[in-house]
C-alpha cells in the first residue's frame, strides 16, 4: 500500500474503492436493493391499476414484508452454516427465476391477486436470506480498519437505492408495462448475483454442524444474553426502532395536512428531506470513519434524536419541519452505522449470521407495533404533536439510563 493510500497509518478511502472484493459486494447490494425496491412499487401499483383491487393491496404488501422481516432470522442461520456468498448467490438466482415466472403469467394475463401473494411472500423470504448474508460477508473479506467506512457506503447504497428505485419503476411503468418493469427486476437480480461469483472463491468454508436450525437459534439467545455489548445494542435498537418509526413515519402527512395545510408536494419536500438526511449522514459517517467511542456516539445520537423530535413536535412551518426530519436522518445514519460495524467486530463469527437476522427481526418486527400503538393515541385524540414530544423525551430519557445501565455498550470502542 502506498503513501497516498494510508496517513498515518489509517487506511484511507482510496484504498478502499481499489478493494475488488468491497467493490463487488457494494454493486451486488446495489442491485439487489434497486430489485427490491422497484418490484415494491411495481407490485403495488399492479394490484391498483392492473387488478384495480385496492383492498388487497395490505396483502399483497404484507405478504412482502412480513416474511422478510420473520425470516431474518432464519436467513442468518443458515449465514451462519454456508457462504454468505453462496446464500446471497441462491437468493438472487432464485427470486430471479420467480419474477421471470411471473412476466410470463403476466403476458398471458394470469397473473391474479393470490399468484401475486404467492409470488409476493416468496420473494419476502428468499430476501430475508440476502441481507444478513450480505452482513457476514462483509467482514469476512473486508480488513478491519476498513469495515466502518464499508459499511457507511454500504448503507449510502442502500438508502439511494430506496429513494430512487420507486422513481425509476415508476419512469418504467410510464414508458413500458408490467413486463419490462418486473423484467428489468430479473436483469437486476441476476447482475447482482453474477457481482457475487467473483467472491465465491475469495470466502472461507465454515464450519459444518450437525445440530439443527433451532438448537443454534437458541445457542444465539445464549450468546447474546450473556453479552452486555450485545445486549445494549439490542435494547437501543429496539427501542429506538420502537419510538422513530410510527411517530417518524405517520407525523410528515400529518403535520403537512392538519398544520401546514399543504400539498403533495410538501409532503414529498419533507420525505425527501428525511431520505437526503440518512444519506448525508452515511457520508459523514465514511469521511469521518470513527474508530473510538462508538458506543458512546450511538447513544449520544439517541439525545439528538429525542431533541429534533422535541422541535419537530413544534415546527410550523413547512422549512422548520424540513430541516428537523433531515438532522432526524443524519442522526439516524450516524448512530446505526457504528452499531453495525461494532457488532461485526466483536461478534464471534461462528454466530453474526444469526445475531444479525435477531437484531434485524427484533427492531424491524417491532415497526406494525409502532405503528399501531401511534394510530391508536391519534384514534383517541391524542395531537401527533404530543406524541412527538413525548417520544422525544423517552429517547432523552433512554440515553440518560444507557449511559447507567448499558456500560458494557456505551464503552465499547
Amino acid at each position: 500500500m502506498n503513501n497516498k493510500e494510508t496517513i498515518n497509518g489509517e487506511v484511507t478511502l482510496t484504498s478502499l474503492f481499489k478493494n475488488r472484493n468491497f467493490i463487488l459486494i457494494l454493486l451486488s447490494s446495489t442491485f439487489t436493493g434497486f430489485a427490491f425496491s422497484i418490484f415494491l412499487l411495481a407490485e403495488t401499483w399492479y394490484v391498483v391499476d392492473e387488478l384495480n383491487n385496492q383492498a388487497a393491496l395490505g396483502l399483497v404488501l404484507a405478504a412482502t414484508s412480513l416474511p422478510r422481516v420473520l425470516f431474518m432470522v432464519f436467513g442468518g442461520a443458515y449465514a451462519d452454516r454456508v457462504k454468505g456468498s453462496v446464500l446471497m448467490l441462491i437468493s438472487n438466482v432464485i427470486r430471479s427465476v420467480l419474477i421471470a415466472m411471473m412476466v410470463i403469467l403476466i403476458v398471458f394475463q394470469l397473473l391474479d391477486v393470490w399468484t401475486l401473494i404467492i409470488f409476493a411472500l416468496l420473494f419476502g423470504i428468499l430476501d430475508a436470506f440476502y441481507w444478513p448474508a450480505n452482513n457476514t460477508i462483509v467482514p469476512a473479506l473486508i480488513p478491519k480498519e476498513q469495515l466502518t467506512r464499508a459499511n457507511s457506503f454500504l448503507e449510502l447504497s442502500f438508502r439511494l437505492t430506496f429513494i430512487s428505485g420507486p422513481l425509476i419503476a415508476g419512469l418504467l411503468l410510464t414508458l413500458g408495462s408490467f413486463e419490462l418493469v418486473f423484467g428489468t427486476v430479473v436483469v437486476l437480480l441476476l447482475v447482482g448475483a453474477i457481482c457475487i461469483l467473483p467472491l465465491l472463491g475469495f470466502e472461507t468454508e465454515k464450519k459444518r454442524t450437525k445440530t439443527t436450525i433451532f438448537r443454534e437459534l437458541r445457542d444465539s439467545f445464549q450468546y447474546a444474553s450473556k453479552s452486555q455489548f450485545l445486549i445494549g445494542a439490542m435494547t437501543i435498537s429496539i427501542i429506538t426502532n420502537l419510538i422513530i418509526t410510527g411517530p417518524g413515519t405517520m407525523a410528515s402527512p400529518i403535520i403537512v395536512s392538519d398544520i401546514l395545510e399543504g400539498s403533495a408536494f410538501d409532503l414529498s419536500l419533507l420525505e425527501a428531506s428525511f431520505a437526503i438526511g440518512m444519506v448525508l449522514g452515511a457520508l459523514i459517517v465514511a469521511t469521518w470513519n470513527p474508530k473510538k467511542k462508538r458506543g458512546m456516539i450511538s447513544v449520544t445520537r439517541l439525545i439528538l434524536l429525542g431533541m429534533t423530535l422535541l422541535l419537530l413536535s413544534q415546527s410550523t412551518t413547512l422549512w422548520q419541519a424540513i430541516v428537523v426530519l433531515a438532522l432526524i436522518g443524519i442522526a439516524i445514519s450516524i448512530g446505526d452505522i457504528p452499531i453495525r460495524t461494532l457488532i461485526q467486530e466483536k461478534t464471534d463469527p461462528q454466530m453474526l449470521g444469526r445475531v444479525t437476522g435477531m437484531l434485524g427481526t427484533a427492531s424491524r418486527g417491532l415497526a406494525p407495533i409502532s405503528y399501531m400503538i401511534t394510530a391508536w393515541l391519534l384514534s383517541i385524540s391524542i395531537s401527533i404533536g404530543t406524541i412527538l414530544l413525548v417520544s422525544g423525551l423517552v429517547l432523552i430519557c433512554t440515553a440518560c439510563l444507557s449511559f447507567w445501565k448499558l456500560r458494557g455498550f456505551v464503552s465499547a470502542d
